[in-house]
């Protein structure tokens, strides 16, 4: 992503300035490539590359000629690392998130089962990208290491009331994605009534005579959308509540 975002950075200038744009033989294409295997987050890089009017050309020939400067954002691109949830996350950092979800008393019941990825990450994906930014760095997720709204606010950018407004609904949302989760499987036979639907998306299964789980998987998204009265929202909801439950809906 971010060499895409870089390289259309570079080609705001004409192609008149192409020359311009190579110094020491380094190419866009490859002042593109190197730089996207130094920063792992686009936004900072840029604020970088803005600072004092700085042109992103001089900044590549800093970056090549000036080995203190390149390693101090070798240690941004690796500290752009604690923004992500990682494949393996750590277990101390899941410790702490678990602490924070259910206490001390159910806090240990759940480690072990949300040190999978794919499970941890079903659970975050009821967040927002910047709200899961916000909980991978303070619990530690990718170094465990927990950390202060203060601190969260410092590596973000942003104030400490922002960070407090957004962690807190974030655990809350967490608690009540999990809930989901832990939810029984659902067989083929139980009434769309058990996915707890809107009356409005639910009538409108009802007047498709669609009455039981089975028969809303045998659906597709397409499907749906030529039911009769049918918003948008109402397929978002029928989609959500079904991967709550870990079901789909059936592929074109």
């Amino acid at each position: 992503m971010f060499a895409n975002t870089f390289k259309a950075h570079l080609d705001r200038d004409s192609s008149a300035k192409v020359d311009d744009q190579r110094k020491e033989g380094i190419t866009v294409a490859k002042a593109t490539e190197h730089l996207s295997k130094l920063f792992g987050m686009a936004g900072r890089a840029f604020r970088l590359l803005e600072v004092d009017g700085v042109s992103v050309i001089d900044f590549l020939q800093r970056l090549i000629d000036d080995p203190p400067f390149r390693a101090e954002i070798v240690k941004l691109a690796k500290s752009a690392q604690l923004f992500r949830l990682p494949r393996v996350p750590s277990k101390n950092g899941i410790g702490q998130l678990m602490h924070d979800l259910f206490g001390d008393t159910e806090a240990h019941e759940y480690d072990a089962y949300y040190e999978s990825y794919e499970r941890l990450r079903r659970l975050l994906d009821v967040l927002t990208a910047g709200d899961e930014s916000l909980v991978v760095v303070r619990f530690g997720l990718a170094d465990g290491k927990c950390r202060s709204y203060g601190d969260v606010a410092e590596y973000h950018g942003l104030s400490f009331d922002d960070v407090e407004a957004h962690v807190g609904p974030a655990l809350g949302q967490l608690r009540a994605r999990h809930e989901e989760l832990r939810l029984p499987a659902l067989d083929d036979e139980a009434p769309i009534e058990v996915l707890n639907l809107s009356e409005r998306a639910r009538n409108c299964l009802r007047r498709a005579r669609i009455d039981t789980i089975g028969q809303l998987r045998d659906k597709s998204t397409y499907d749906l959308f030529c039911l009769i009265n049918i918003s948008e929202t109402c397929v978002r909801e029928i989609i959500a509540k079904l991967d709550g439950r870990g079901l789909s809906l059936k592929s074109k």
